[in-house]
């Protein structure tokens, strides 16, 4: 397990995918929270999205859970620099499959039970997606090493 070695640019993509999509998640929250438009620059209906009976779960907003979903993979990410404690990525390989699966599912329901778009959600969605392939590329890392170290 001492012998995993996460690269600079993987680290920095968490860092940064992570901050991004705090950031677009946290905007829709406080919009959605102040009852304000989205500014949506390619769609024209962000707000149905945003509105629509799917946009909470269990009466929480699904942004203010994509803002803590951020915000947890973003700290996991710093503790991991500053420990390099292999247990962070383990971690954020859990979150971020299920990031990716919800991520799936929420688009599931643009296309086909809404039949709308919101430009904001598919950033999520994105940014989920690669969170999720560059975990994945660090936890085959991770289990290699610890496969390598036990014998």
């Amino acid at each position: 397990m001492n012998g995993l070695k996460t690269p600079k640019w993987s680290l920095w993509l968490y860092i940064s995918l992570s901050l991004i999509g705090f950031i677009d998640a946290a905007y829709v929250t406080v919009k959605f929270y102040l009852r304000g438009p989205l500014n949506c620059l390619i769609f024209e209906n962000c707000n149905a999205v945003i509105n629509s009976s799917y946009a909470k779960l269990a009466g929480i907003p699904i942004s203010l859970l994509g803002s803590i979903f951020y915000l947890t993979i973003f700290l996991l990410s710093v503790y991991y620099v500053d420990t390099k404690k292999p247990a962070a990525i383990k971690i954020i390989f859990w979150l971020t499959g299920f990031g990716f699966l919800f991520s799936l599912y929420l688009l599931f329901i643009q296309a086909f039970l809404l039949n709308q778009f919101c430009l904001y959600c598919l950033i999520s969605a994105v940014i989920s997606i690669l969170l999720f392939v560059n975990t994945i590329y660090n936890y085959r890392k991770l289990t290699r090493c610890q496969y390598t170290n036990a014998y």
